[in-house]
C-alpha cells in the first residue's frame, strides 16, 4: 500500500515539515560524500549504539563517550539508504503537513523531537547489548502518524495497492493506513479514537423550530395541539349555536 493523498486540510505554510525534510536530505548526502574512515567516525558519533550505554567501561576503552546523549536525537536525522530516506520523508510530507497545520510550528517541533527521543529510548531499552548503530527517523515518523490519527480520526487516505502489474487505487480510513505503515499489534496507546457526537443535527433543527414558534418533534412523544373548533357548517355546531333546541333539516352533514 502506497499512500499519496489525504483528505485532511492544510491551510498554513508547513515551515517545520519542509525544513525537516531538507535537513534530512542534506545530512544524508553529506554522509554519502564522506570517505570510509570519515563516515565511520560520523556514524559512531551521531548514530545510536546501545552497547555504549549498556557497557560504559567497554565504550570508554573503544574511545566512545557513554555520557554523550546527543545520539538519542541526532540518529533521527540519519538514514541508511535511498529507500529508507524516501519512505520516511514521503510519510513526513504526507502526514506531517496537516498535523503541523493543526498544532502549529512550535508544538509540532516538540512532538517530532520528543517522539524521536522516545523511539531511541525504546530501542535502547530492548537492545542494551547491541553494537549495531541504529539510525533513522522512524520513531519520530511514528509519532507523527499517531498524532494524525488522533487529530483527524475521520480522514481518508488515497493509496495505491499494486496488484501484480495493475495499480488499484483505494481510499481507506487514515487510521488503517497509519497502522499499516507502523505495524504494532497493540497500538492503543499511540492511536486514539473519538466518538462522534450523536444528535447534533436534530438539536440544531429543534432549536431552529423553537425559535420560529414550532414545537420540536420527538420520536415516541405525541404532539400536543390545542383544541380546534369544529367547522361551523356541521350539524352539531349549528345545534350548539342554537342552544341545542330543534333541528335544522336544511343543513347537510360535512364529510
Amino acid at each position: 500500500m502506497i499512500p499519496f493523498r489525504t483528505t485532511a486540510p492544510c491551510h498554513r505554510s508547513p515551515v517545520v515539515s519542509v525544513s525537516l525534510i531538507f535537513l534530512n536530505i542534506a545530512v544524508f548526502f553529506y554522509q554519502e560524500g564522506l570517505g570510509e574512515q570519515a563516515e565511520y567516525a560520523f556514524i559512531t558519533t551521531f548514530a545510536l549504539i546501545p552497547a555504549v550505554y549498556g557497557s560504559p567501561a567497554a565504550a570508554r576503552d573503544a574511545g566512545l563517550d557513554p555520557g554523550n546523549l546527543l545520539p538519542l536525537i541526532s540518529n533521527t536525522f540519519l538514514h541508511g539508504g535511498y529507500l529508507h530516506l524516501i519512505v520516511n520523508m514521503w510519510t513526513l510530507w504526507l502526514f506531517g503537513l496537516p498535523v503541523e497545520d493543526r498544532l502549529g510550528p512550535f508544538r509540532f517541533s516538540a512532538l517530532y523531537l520528543c517522539c524521536g527521543a522516545a523511539g531511541s529510548l525504546a530501542h535502547l531499552a530492548f537492545n542494551l547489548s547491541s553494537q549495531v548503530p541504529a539510525l533513522g527517523a522512524s520513531g519520530a515518523i511514528a509519532g507523527v502518524l499517531g498524532a494524525f490519527v488522533w487529530i483527524y480520526p475521520r480522514a481518508k487516505v488515497a493509496a495505491v495497492v499494486p496488484i501484480i502489474v495493475i495499480p488499484w487505487i483505494v481510499q481507506p480510513p487514515g487510521h488503517a493506513v497509519c497502522r499499516h505503515l507502523v505495524p504494532d499489534p497493540d497500538d492503543r496507546g499511540l492511536v486514539g479514537h473519538r466518538r462522534r457526537p450523536v444528535g447534533r443535527r436534530h438539536r440544531l433543527v429543534g432549536a431552529h423550530r423553537r425559535v420560529r414558534g414550532r414545537p420540536c418533534p420527538r420520536r415516541g412523544v405525541a404532539r400536543a395541539h390545542p383544541e380546534r373548533p369544529r367547522p361551523v357548517g356541521t350539524l352539531t355546531a349549528r345545534r350548539q349555536a342554537s342552544g341545542g333546541k330543534g333541528s335544522v333539516p336544511s343543513l347537510r352533514m360535512a364529510r
